[in-house]
């Protein structure tokens, strides 16, 4: 439970979010909200966008120290 308190679960929502903000945009200009080449940019944003959230979710989660097993069950005992 703890481990999933950390910026790497984090970062790794936002960037499943940003899949659904992919949907929404599809959407928009299919119904004509936005047009294709506003579509087209936003979209690579968004991509590149995501890119960097899982780099960074990964490389949070291999220069953070982690708590052993021991602090990890002591921590889920005093509750």
């Amino acid at each position: 439970m703890i481990r999933r308190r950390s910026w790497s679960y984090l970062l790794v929502t936002l960037a499943i979010g940003m899949l659904g903000l992919r949907v929404t945009l599809g959407g928009l200009m299919l119904t004509g909200l936005i047009d294709l080449e506003t579509h087209h940019l936003i979209e690579h944003g968004v991509d590149f966008l995501m890119a960097g959230l899982l780099l960074a979710a990964v490389y949070v989660a291999r220069t953070t120290n982690r708590p052993s097993e021991k602090q990890d069950r002591e921590q889920y005992e005093q509750r």
